[in-house]
Order: C-alpha cells, then structure tokens, then sequence
C-alpha cells in the first residue's frame, strides 16, 4: 500500500510541476523575449555557441495546435499497464515455485 502512496506522489509531483512553469510566465508582462545566456546554457550544453533562440509570442503560441490524450484514454491506459504488471507477478511466482 505504501508503494500505492509513493507512486501517486510522485506521479502526482511529476504532473503538476508544469503548472508552476505556466504560472511564472504569466508574471511575465514581456513578450517574444530572447533567452538568457544562462537558460541556452542550460538547454543547449555550456560550450553552445551562437544560437538563435526566441521565445514564442502569445499569438504564435495559440496558433501552435497540441494533442493530448483524453482522460478515459488514460484510465484505461492506466488500467491495462495495471493489469499487465498484476499478470507479470503471477508468471513470477509460478517461475520460482518451478525452482524450490
């Protein structure tokens, strides 16, 4: 059970940590703004050499068209990755009663 908890934390942490990039940005009044020499180096490696990096504008950035997978798509992903690991240690088992 406590693997349950910890696994729905960290899914949990690893979900919404998105959302605090989103909200720093909105703090931001600048738009279409050139990266810093500190983010390219962290994005690009520290020997990165004349990049031309922008960041999109808002209107660029609502043209820009993502896709993503609907939640009952995810429950049952979720739920046949849940099933497979079930059925995994079963085979487990009956593998080490072959060996005692």
């Amino acid at each position: 059970m406590k693997k349950h908890i910890i696994t729905l934390a960290l899914c949990l942490s690893l979900g919404l940590s998105p959302l605090c990039a989103v909200e720093s940005a909105h703090k931001k009044s600048v738009q279409n703004v050139a990266l810093s020499k500190a983010d390219t180096e962290f994005l690009f490696n520290t020997q990165a050499q004349n990049i031309n990096v922008v960041a999109l504008s808002d209107e660029e950035m609502a043209e820009t068209e993502g896709e993503a997978i609907d939640p009952i798509s995810a429950i049952q992903i979720a739920y046949t990755a849940y099933q497979a690991y079930e059925t995994g240690k079963k085979v487990v088992k009956k593998i080490k009663r072959w060996f005692r």
